[in-house]
């Protein structure tokens, strides 16, 4: 006997209960009167979430007697459609278990009737299980190497069928990754930004090759700016995946701010022939990456994940517990592995080593006869004949061993190359931060000069500072003081000015912001006014106080609105405070007027130079804090954190 759901819905957009739970047997909805169930076969069942542009149901089908996933098209663009179709093209083309499969009716379009607008739907297989995001919330230090490499292998394999058939997936991460409960193999998911590559015979400009779709983090740069991309953008998409799910921490905390590099080996165990195969596919430069998943695979079968050795460090702390047995057999241990990890032959080298190991083996033993207890060693003759028997024991090994190359000087060498690389890195960064903090504060000063200076022609040598100035005494007289009113055209002085430094750190983007003019100009014109306001409302009361008030409110919204990425409100109030701090100091050690504004009502062009210099010193004053705020303590709390 088929199966009834118990509970349906009623998914027609234009029910005013939409989605409207209906009884079990109902064929038309009790309010709006649409048939519940999808040409006569889908039932919807209940809501599964909704994307950008479409909303997903868990849906029954009738005539497989199975449950599926309903996708429906909230947008009704042409854009939207075409990639809305041709999501449901690629996923019936595609017949592989890593892939939901979709059968050839799978898309259908439903006119309107009941409903508004015409339904455009795809029905897909229902995969039972997680995904990867849901599984590295339950490891707070990332997953397993070996885990990771599965998927990362199984990854590569669906990339590897997707591509042989022209096909940029375009948004791999870890919600988009799922297990199957059943077989536990992995399944890629949501193919709403996927794609067919474009032959170049066909090929357009860069502003009609792609639609611009990506996702921060994980996106590759060439994607990010709407140019068409190739499979390398899946790989740096799927090495910044593996990556997070190794260190559990999402790409964009471990992305440098000056080179856009990851920082991540220093957070996990990883043998080093995978975490160099990760850094080469997530380079911002696409030239740098590998080009195909065979050549990714291959490389990942030639280099299996190590085993993890104790290290030195730990032998010889077992050494200093445990006494003079332990040492003999961390001895043993240590001259075996070196043996084992020779493969070519260098018999002076092996001379060498003899003298070096027989210096190294009296030393120690000596060392541990000084400094232990009596009760390790009982007589000095027990302790002599323990050394004799180390050192003998040691010989032997490293005579048998006959080694070609010593690993260990290999590994000093690449600890050396790799400290020089981290020197080097950490160098080029600070030089790189330090040049853009230089460019900020010339940037923004000159930037305030013009823009104090534009504000200051229009305000007094214009009819605008006539019209302000009338604006303020008519609608907020409780502002003005007798002194006060011919001069509030300065009011427009500070918005030119805020106007214009906003304007110029968007336009250098330094600070890797967005660059939202509008928002910026607005913001900054906005802020600086208010803390005019703020001037002219409290200097009575406070004094030379007023102006680092004025300060801190004028750069906390310049700040704010410059787009900045991340941690917008911490660099906001960082430059706020510290540019009014520095403001305060310089007014207590009277190096800065305290009381410069409310001039006379036709100041003259000297004046203009008292406007200048206070507004170019806020602007540079306040992209220095920024620049300390965004490039010293803000990594230094992330390093804190890890």
């Amino acid at each position: 006997m088929p199966y009834q759901p118990s509970v349906t819905l009623c998914i027609n957009p234009s029910d005013p209960q939409h989605p409207h739970v209906q009884a079990g047997g109902n064929k038309f909805c009790t309010t709006c009167g649409a048939a519940i169930a999808l040409r006569e076969r889908y039932i919807p069942l209940k809501k599964l979430g909704t994307g950008g542009f479409s909303v997903i149901y868990s849906i029954w089908d009738l005539q497989t007697q199975t449950e599926r996933v309903l996708k429906i098209l909230l947008e009704n663009g042409a854009k939207a459609r075409q990639l809305f179709q041709q999501e449901a093209a690629i996923l019936t083309s595609l017949n592989h278990p890593g892939v939901p499969r979709v059968e050839p009716d799978g898309y259908f379009h439903l006119p309107a009737s009941n409903s508004q607008r015409d339904l455009f739907c795809l029905v897909m297989e229902k995969i039972d299980g997680q995904t990867l995001e849901a599984i590295l919330d339950k490891y707070d230090r990332g997953c397993p190497e070996e885990m990771v490499r599965d998927w990362f292998g199984q990854a590569l394999e669906i990339l590897q069928v997707l591509h042989s058939r022209q096909i940029i997936h375009r948004d791999l991460k870890p919600s988009n990754l799922m297990l199957r409960q059943e077989t536990n193999r992995l399944v890629l998911i949501d193919f709403g930004g996927a794609k067919k590559r474009r032959s170049r015979q066909h090929s357009v400009s860069a502003a009609e090759s792609s639609t611009r779709l990506y996702s921060p983090g994980y996106s590759p740069p060439e994607q990010s700016s709407g140019r068409d991309v190739e499979p390398a953008a899946d790989f740096y998409a799927l090495g910044r995946t593996t990556i997070e799910l190794l260190t559990g921490q999402p790409p964009s905390e471990l992305e440098d701010p000056v080179t856009k590099e990851l920082s991540w080996r220093h957070l996990v165990q990883v043998s080093s022939s995978f975490a160099d195969l990760l850094d080469e596919l997530v380079q911002e430069d696409a030239r740098l990456r590998p080009t195909s998943a065979t050549a990714i695979e291959q490389r990942l079968l030639q280099n299996p994940p190590i085993e993890t050795q104790p290290s030195v460090y730990q032998a010889i702390h077992q050494l200093s517990l445990n006494g003079w047995k332990r040492s003999q057999l961390i001895a043993t241990y240590l001259t075996h592995r070196l043996a084992q990890i020779s493969k070519q032959r260098s018999p002076q080298l092996v001379n060498q080593m003899h003298q070096i190991a027989a210096r190294t083996t009296n030393l120690f033993a000596e060392t541990i006869r000084k400094q232990s207890p009596p009760s390790t060693f009982q007589t000095h003759n027990t302790t002599s004949q323990g050394s004799h028997t180390l050192r003998q024991a040691t010989q032997r090994k490293l005579s048998t061993s006959r080694f070609a190359s010593i690993p260990f000087v290999t590994k000093i060498g690449r600890s050396l190359t790799n400290i020089t690389r981290s020197l080097w890195r950490l160098t080029t960064q600070v030089g790189h931060a330090g040049i853009d903090t230089i460019r900020a504060i010339v940037w923004s000063a000159i930037a305030a000069v013009v823009g104090t200076s534009i504000g200051f022609i229009f305000g007094y040598f214009s009819p605008l500072g006539i019209a302000v100035n009338s604006f303020l005494v008519e609608y907020l007289p409780q502002l003005m003081t007798d002194s006060q009113i011919a001069t509030e055209a300065e009011s427009i002085v500070f918005a030119s000015a805020g106007l214009f430094t906003a304007l110029g750190l968007t336009a250098l983007g330094v600070f890797d912001q967005r660059r939202r003019y509008f928002i910026s100009a607005l913001l900054g014109a906005s802020g600086y006014v208010l803390g005019w306001l703020c001037w002219t409302l409290i200097t009575p009361y406070m004094g030379i106080w007023s102006l680092p008030a004025t300060v801190c409110v004028a750069i906390a919204f310049l700040v704010s609105g410059l787009g900045l990425r991340r941690h917008r409100f911490f660099h906001a109030t960082v430059a706020a405070v510290s540019t009014a701090i520095v403001f305060t100091i310089l007014v207590r050690l009277n190096l800065f007027p305290a009381l410069i504004f409310h001039l006379s009502p036709q100041p003259s062009w000297f004046e203009l130079q008292l406007y200048a210099t206070f507004f170019g010193a806020i602007a540079a004053i306040s992209s220095c804090c920024l620049g300390i705020s965004h490039y010293i303590l803000i990594p230094c709390w992330r390093w804190l954190q890890r």
